[in-house]
């Protein structure tokens, strides 16, 4: 392919091919789903059988591995579903209306969630996390919901969550000083005080941060956690598999194979650093010289010497109606002026708009990167005034971005 497929999912990947996308079954020679190219955008099958996408000038519909229609995300109570997730979890596709406003549909095709929260979490096994927001008082109330939409436990006091509902908990900074879980039952628990953040969670283990952002592990209780690794030792640990009984651990640039005990199983003295390839198969990433290195997750060669050049994941992102009146709601809602971004991320990869610059900082000309659909939210670093000021853009290049920005998909 000439532009980078996404990773693949339910066998099934995406990739830009001319002015739009499209989806291909990963057989050994990768197969056309039906009715799937020449997408405006498009989702992914990533936990389920159904994926969202978009036809030019269409809304979105969703569509299952077949490529058959299921059914089109059609406008609910008068207002345009504007935007969508990448995916299906649980069976719930989590969606924004022309109103700004989040609820989800179920595979359906029924908007059991109503778009009237402000923002909404993905669900997992049966329940989400939706924030409405006071705007008079800035205040943000968070809430538990289930399916259909029902409030199954209002959380009085969260600073922001830390994770999705799992296993019927959710983590959550509870205050200015304590992290925490909060239940579908209603219980607050509080971490103890040495927990500065938590990272990874799974229901049934959580990595924590220190004050230095150290990792260490914890195993979820009514006391809020058992310590078993403390941190302070490592900068990283990444759990190779589900039932988070080994680890990757960064101590500097060493990396090691270690156990919930801390007991050191390996230690990667020969690579340049490993990363866990995939948690369900249990496999490692390690890069050595020039080349990559799959192991198994006692360490052992699986694949030697990989001669590849880069390794992206290139997953979507949101997934964008091109219906008229949708694309009108976008311009308002998300307009490029109100994001902000620091000019030393202007080439992150997961901007809309970069520049292209030489090494003394001029501009040599102006592009869009090859990101999959439409990306907004204040995390999304899209160029901006401060860009423009710091590289001294002129005007008509600024014009041409900007148009750029809303003609989406990008241009090479």
């Amino acid at each position: 392919f000439k532009n980078k497929p996404t990773s693949v999912y339910n066998g099934i990947f995406a990739v830009r091919e001319g002015d739009g996308y499209s989806l291909y079954y990963a057989n050994e020679k990768p197969k056309l789903v039906p009715g799937c190219e020449n997408l405006l955008s498009t989702g992914l099958f990533f936990a389920d059988e159904y994926a969202p996408v978009v036809h030019k000038g269409k809304r979105i519909t969703v569509i299952n591995r077949d490529g058959d229609e299921m059914y089109t995300l059609a406008p609910q109570k008068g207002k345009e579903i504007i935007f969508s997730n990448s995916f299906f979890t649980d069976g719930m596709l989590v969606v924004i209306n022309e109103d700004k406003k989040y609820g989800a549909f179920n595979h359906d095709g029924e908007l059991t969630v109503a778009c009237k929260y402000d923002d909404l979490t993905p669900f997992n096994g049966g329940y989400a996390v939706a924030m409405t927001k006071d705007s008079d008082k800035d205040v943000k109330k968070y809430q538990i919901i289930d399916h259909d939409g029902n409030t199954v436990q209002s959380i009085k006091t969260c600073q922001f969550l830390c994770s999705l509902v799992i296993d019927g908990k959710c983590a959550i900074k509870i205050d200015d000083d304590r992290y925490g879980f909060v239940t579908v039952d209603g219980d607050v628990i509080k971490c103890p005080t040495k927990v500065k953040g938590i990272g990874d969670f799974n229901g049934k283990y959580f990595t924590y941060f220190d004050d230095d952002f150290n990792e260490g592990l914890m195993e979820f209780n009514d006391d809020g956690g058992e310590m078993l690794i403390k941190a302070g030792k490592y900068k990283s640990l990444a759990p190779i598999n589900k039932s988070w009984s080994k680890f990757i651990a960064r101590i500097d640039d060493e990396y090691r194979l270690i156990d919930r005990d801390d007991e050191t199983l390996i230690k990667f003295e020969d690579y340049k650093s490993v990363s866990v390839l995939s948690q369900s198969a249990e496999t490692l990433l390690a890069k050595e010289g020039n080349y990559y290195t799959v192991l198994d997750d006692d360490g052992e060669v699986i694949d030697k010497k990989l001669e590849i050049e880069e390794i992206s994941y290139g997953n979507v992102r949101s997934v964008l109606s091109d219906f008229p009146k949708a694309r009108d709601a976008v311009k308002t809602h998300f307009p490029y002026e109100t994001y902000s971004q620091d000019a030393d991320m202007a080439s992150e990869a997961d901007q809309v708009v970069a520049t292209t610059i030489d090494d003394n900082a001029e501009v040599e000309e102006w592009t869009t990167t090859d990101d999959y659909n439409y990306s907004y939210g204040d995390s999304t670093a899209t160029v901006v005034e401060s860009v423009y000021d710091y590289y001294d853009v002129p005007a008509e290049a600024v014009e041409e971005a900007v148009e750029n920005y809303y003609n989406y998909p990008a241009a090479e």
